[in-house]
């Protein structure tokens, strides 16, 4: 079997509502990493210097993955969804840059946030052709 069929597997095995569940708590866990001071984060042992834009792109590919999946059907999620992630990844930004505690306002975390979107996007397209018009059950 596929990697790529293996992985479309474990995505439609979710039901609508556990991909809900787990967008929100998504945001959630997203919200609070990104708004923690410096001194909390280095508390935390989360060490990504070198990996800070790959880490955005990661967490931003997940977080638009996954409300991607919990939307569907919904006809314009597409646009939607990419407007207020990439609409929350500026707020996040401008947030770091008004509260200081060591954080910082970078214009390239915001453009590897788009990334991650834009490849959520994409992995969406990749791995639920089965779905884009069909609803995921509900229960």
């Amino acid at each position: 079997m596929k990697l790529k069929s293996k992985i479309s597997k474990i995505v439609h095995s979710f039901t609508s509502t556990q991909w809900k569940l787990f967008s929100v708590v998504w945001t959630i866990i997203l919200l609070f990493l990104s708004l923690l001071s410096s001194q909390q984060a280095s508390k935390l042992s989360i060490d990504l210097i070198g990996f800070d834009k790959l880490a955005h792109l990661i967490f931003y590919c997940i977080l638009c993955f996954s409300w991607m999946m919990a939307l569907v059907p919904f006809k314009y999620k597409h646009f939607v969804i990419f407007t207020a992630i990439v609409t929350l990844g500026i707020m996040v930004e401008f947030a770091q840059l008004r509260m200081g505690k060591g954080r910082s306002y970078e214009y390239y975390d915001m453009l590897a946030n788009t990334a991650g979107t834009l490849m959520g996007i994409y992995l969406f397209g990749k791995l639920s052709h089965n779905i884009r018009n069909e609803a995921i059950p509900s229960n």
